[in-house]
C-alpha cells in the first residue's frame, strides 16, 4: 500500500488559498495533512521475527553454552526506530504561480515529481483571471493592500464613462504590446492568422501582458475590475489599479486581489482548506490530469477565455468529499487552552 501511495502522489492539485495565509504555510499544511493521511493508511507495520540465541553457563566450568534458540520481533522495522513511511522532508511541494499573504485564489501546487515539469507548464503561458477591487482617493506605501496611507486626493471628477474609456484604451495598448511580445508584425498576414484565432502567445517567458479589463463595480469611492493577464504578479496587478488612478488624475489602492482562475483552472476545481486530505488531493490530481489532458495544444495562440466551469466541466470533485466534522476555520493568535 505503501508503494501504490508513492506513486499516487506525482501530479499538479488546486487549493482555495484564504486571505491572510502565506503560501509557505499553507504548503506546510498540506504536507503534514498528506504525512498524517499516509501513515494512517500505512498503519503500524507487521514486524518480522528474528532468532536470538539462548546462552547459559556450564555447571562445572563456566563457559558460556548455547542450550537453545527463542523468536522474538525484530524492532529495527519499528517506526520509532527507522522513520514513519511518510515523513515531511521526502515530499517535495512547490506553488505554480505565486500569491502573497494578502492575495486569495485559486493556487495550483506541483507534487514530488511534477515539480519538474513546473518551466515547462509555466511556458504554456496560461491567462489568468482576476477581480481586483480597488478604491480611488488613497494611496498606501508600496501600493500595498494593507499598506499604511500615504496620500490621499480628491476623486469627485472620476465617472464610470471615465474610468471605463480609459480602461478600453489601456486593454488596446496590451493587445498591441501583445503582437510585438510575440515578434509578429501587426501589419503582415501571420498577425492577421493568429487574430483570427486567438490572441499570440508571447515568446519572451515572464511577459506581463493584459488580455482583458472590464469594469465590474463602480460606485465612488470604490470600484472593481475584471482583469485577464499572462505572466503577472500580485505587485504588478497592486501597481495597475494604482496607475489606474493616477491616469484618471487622481490616485488609488487595491484593497483586494482576488484569482478567480489559473489557466484551465477555476474555483471550482480547487479544493477548499477543510477538504485537504490525501484522498482528495489524489483524486483532484486525477482531475487535474484529466483537465491537461484535454486542453488545446496550439503554440503560437493561447486560450483568452475558456468557457465557463459550470458548462464544460467533466468530473464533480465536489462529490462524495469527506470532510473533517471538527475542523476548526478559526485561527486565533492566542490559545484555545482556557483552564
Amino acid at each position: 500500500m505503501r508503494d501504490k501511495l508513492w506513486r499516487a502522489l506525482n501530479g499538479m492539485f488546486c487549493v482555495y488559498k484564504p486571505v491572510d495565509q502565506s503560501i509557505t504555510g499553507l504548503k506546510k499544511q498540506i504536507v503534514k495533512r498528506i504525512c498524517s493521511d499516509g501513515n494512517d493508511v500505512v498503519g503500524m507495520p507487521r514486524l518480522p521475527l528474528t532468532k536470538l540465541p539462548i546462552v547459559e553457563p556450564h555447571e562445572q566450568s563456566g563457559a558460556l553454552l548455547v542450550v537453545g534458540e527463542r523468536e522474538i520481533q525484530d524492532y529495527t522495522h519499528h517506526p520509532l526506530v527507522c522513520g514513519e513511511a511518510f515523513r515531511p522532508e521526502d515530499i517535495r511541494l512547490e506553488e505554480i504561480h505565486y500569491m502573497e499573504s494578502t492575495s486569495s485564489g485559486v493556487c495550483a501546487f506541483a507534487l514530488n515529481d511534477e515539480c519538474d515539469r513546473i518551466p515547462e507548464i509555466l511556458a504554456r503561458s496560461w491567462v489568468n483571471n482576476y477581480r481586483l477591487e480597488g478604491i480611488f482617493g488613497r494611496e498606501t506605501s508600496k501600493h500595498k493592500i494593507k499598506g499604511r496611507v500615504t496620500l490621499k486626493a480628491d476623486y469627485d471628477h472620476v465617472t464610470r464613462h471615465r474610468l471605463e474609456k480609459l480602461v478600453a484604451r489601456v486593454q488596446s495598448e496590451y493587445r498591441r504590446a501583445a503582437f510585438h511580445a510575440a515578434e509578429v508584425d501587426i501589419q503582415s498576414e501571420e498577425a492577421f492568422e493568429l487574430a483570427r484565432k486567438g490572441m499570440p502567445r508571447a515568446k519572451l517567458p515572464g511577459a506581463q501582458i493584459i488580455y482583458g479589463c472590464e469594469v465590474k463595480h463602480f460606485n465612488l469611492p470604490y470600484f472593481a475590475l475584471q482583469v485577464q493577464s499572462v505572466g503577472e504578479t500580485d505587485v504588478f496587478l497592486r501597481c495597475f489599479i494604482h496607475e489606474i488612478g493616477v491616469s484618471l488624475g487622481t490616485t488609488a489602492s487595491c484593497v483586494r486581489l482576488q484569482r478567480r482562475s489559473l489557466g484551465p483552472f477555476h474555483a471550482g476545481h480547487a479544493l477548499l482548506e477543510k477538504q485537504i486530505s490525501l484522498q482528495n488531493i489524489i483524486r483532484n490530481m486525477e482531475l487535474c490530469r484529466r483537465i491537461m489532458k484535454n486542453l488545446p495544444e496550439d503554440e503560437k495562440v493561447i486560450n483568452e477565455n475558456s468557457s465557463p466551469y459550470e458548462e464544460d466541466r467533466l468530473v464533480v470533485d465536489g462529490l462524495n468529499m469527506q470532510t473533517d466534522q471538527e475542523y476548526d476555520a478559526m485561527r486565533p493568535v492566542w490559545p484555545r487552552n482556557y483552564t
